[in-house]
């Protein structure tokens, strides 16, 4: 309540200062105006944005698969990079032994469900990936049965058997991994993901806020209160320097 008052006497000082000053008021007077429409074209994106990282991506198991794909890319390539190779196993093998010790399968089943459940809930249907209608269709909107079964045949649920397989690996396993059903949710994923961070309207967006921010810089040398920065990850706050 008090940064809302806080905020609302600054709007209300920018905006007596600006009407002051006819040129100054051409120039700024419709920036409040721009900020909220701004703020109305960047919500449907972020919420989907948000829910696709707070809400798939939070789930320790599709995290963990995830970490393979690069040793995967690695080992696609015609001529191997060895160095590289034997970088991103290592990596995967150090991974696994901190992902597999606080591991509790059931529980991550069960974070999965709730999790998958709350995104279908609250994103736009038609931002969601098809993982959620392949749910629908075939487990009946039944995620724990889906669940109950990817993590039955996917590796990266079980310590024995991904440790076996990082430590008999060879380059032209990536095959396997690509195969697991644990990596077979992620270019589902990351498809939708790019989609929505792509779309017409989110690049729109984004150039209302490069442009709001030039505004918002020129505005605050005009009133030379103090320097003003605006923040750089979608949120369109405006920060200060004390």
């Amino acid at each position: 309540m008090m940064r809302s008052k806080k905020r609302q006497a600054r709007e209300a000082e920018f905006t007596k200062r600006i009407s002051a000053n006819a040129n100054q008021k051409a120039k700024y007077g419709s920036l409040l105006k721009d900020m909220q429409e701004a703020h109305q074209q960047i919500e449907p994106y972020q919420r989907a944005l948000d829910y696709s990282n707070e809400g798939y991506f939070s789930v320790e198991f599709i995290r963990f698969s995830w970490a393979f794909n690069q040793l995967m890319l690695t080992d696609q390539a015609k001529v191997v990079d060895m160095k590289e190779h034997q970088k991103q196993l290592d990596n995967l093998k150090n991974a696994a032994a901190a992902y597999f010790k606080d591991l509790n399968v059931e529980v991550d089943k069960r974070i999965a469900v709730a999790m998958f459940s709350s995104v279908k809930k609250g994103m736009d249907p038609v931002m969601l990936p098809g993982v959620f209608s392949l749910v629908d269709k075939k487990y009946k909107g039944d995620f724990a049965k889906y669940f109950n079964e990817i993590y039955a045949k996917s590796m990266f649920s079980n310590m024995e058997k991904t440790m076996a397989f990082l430590n008999n690996y060879k380059p032209a396993d990536w095959k396997k991994i690509s195969k697991d059903q644990g990596l077979f949710l992620h270019p589902d994923f990351i498809q939708i993901t790019i989609k929505i961070f792509f779309h017409s309207g989110l690049r729109k967006m984004i150039r209302s806020i490069v442009s709001i921010a030039l505004i918002w810089r020129r505005k605050w040398e005009f009133l030379r209160i103090r320097n003003f920065y605006p923040d750089a990850n979608f949120t369109l706050r405006i920060t200060t320097e004390k």
